[in-house]
């Protein structure tokens, strides 16, 4: 009987702390990838494709934001997610309010950096950083971070506090 309660105990502790379905456990965190949406149809690819505030609004819609990294495990953990959905993934940086000056939708700053410059001289001849205000998980430059122009319509990936 002892045994049978222990077990129920662990049971309910596993089930309280575990994420939503479709969602992914990383430390203290939950992960949502809007690339498990649906099949290759062009309805599921728009259905999993906002531009960068409609991405975070379906996130808040979820109980969650854009994924925040603050980690070197957590940034491998999240290029993972974006590397499964194969193409450019939407996080939660932004440096609107301050070129160059890069923080998370918290305000909090950047203290773990990913970016990688571009080196193709076709892409480099369209690149306007100054309006590319926008972080995303760039599948174009082998998943490491880029400042893009917010409304184009990319995957994304949501994080919420796995309580």
């Amino acid at each position: 009987m002892l045994k049978l309660i222990v077990l129920s105990i662990v049971l309910l502790a596993v089930s309280i702390e575990a994420c939503p379905q479709g969602w992914q456990t990383f430390q203290n965190s939950c992960y949502f990838s809007s690339a498990t949406l649906g099949d290759d149809s062009y309805a599921s690819k728009a259905k999993r494709s906002r531009h960068w505030y409609s991405a975070q609004r379906e996130c808040k819609k979820l109980g969650a934001t854009l994924a925040e990294i603050n980690s070197q495990a957590e940034l491998q953990f999240v290029r993972k997610l974006a590397m499964r959905g194969r193409r450019t993934s939407w996080i939660g940086g932004t440096d609107s309010a301050n070129e160059g000056e890069w923080k998370w939708i918290s305000g909090a700053p950047i203290t773990v950096s990913d970016f990688k410059p571009l080196t193709d001289p076709q892409m480099m001849k369209y690149d306007r950083p100054e309006r590319q205000d926008c972080l995303a998980i760039a599948g174009y430059l082998d998943f490491h971070w880029r400042g893009i122009f917010c409304i184009q319509g990319y995957e994304y990936i949501c994080e919420k506090a796995n309580n």
